[in-house]
């Protein structure tokens, strides 16, 4: 049985990102190597925003669960090339009220992007109070 009581922070989600963008700890800037010269940003975005992108990338749409934030990831001219939405944790034994799961994560290929979405989403849930944040890794393609 999933535990009802809202954890939403007072004064609501933006404030708290707003106050991780100010804070440097969930909005960040990432050099992706030492040899490139293009700056990853990653930026808040809208949930259906989020949506849209991946059903661009991939062929299945995505799950439809409750989130509790998405965030996205900028090249240095301002496109969109990654999404992450994150959100309660699908199974019972892991919704401890503590933890937030990602749902959904894509990016277009580039570099460097996915593990800029990992981190801010990380720091992200430090922000919100969480203490654990449950990323799917994905195999070598040996165990399928």
């Amino acid at each position: 049985m999933r535990n009802t009581k809202s954890s939403r922070p007072e004064g609501g989600w933006d404030q708290t990102l707003e106050s991780a963008r100010k804070s440097n700890t969930g909005i960040c800037e990432i050099s992706p190597s030492a040899t490139s010269s293009s700056v990853l940003s990653v930026v808040p975005i809208k949930l259906h925003t989020a949506r849209a992108f991946i059903a661009w990338t991939r062929h299945a749409p995505p799950p439809q669960r409750e989130a509790t934030f998405a965030i996205g990831v900028n090249a240095a001219d301002g496109v969109l090339i990654g999404v992450a939405i994150a959100g309660r944790p699908m199974t019972p034994e892991l919704d401890d009220g503590h933890s937030i799961e990602l749902i959904q994560l894509a990016t277009d290929g580039t570099p460097d992007a996915a593990p800029a979405l990992v981190g801010a989403a990380w720091r992200i849930t430090l922000v919100l109070g969480y203490r654990r944040l449950i990323a799917p890794t994905r195999g070598t393609g040996s165990e399928r």
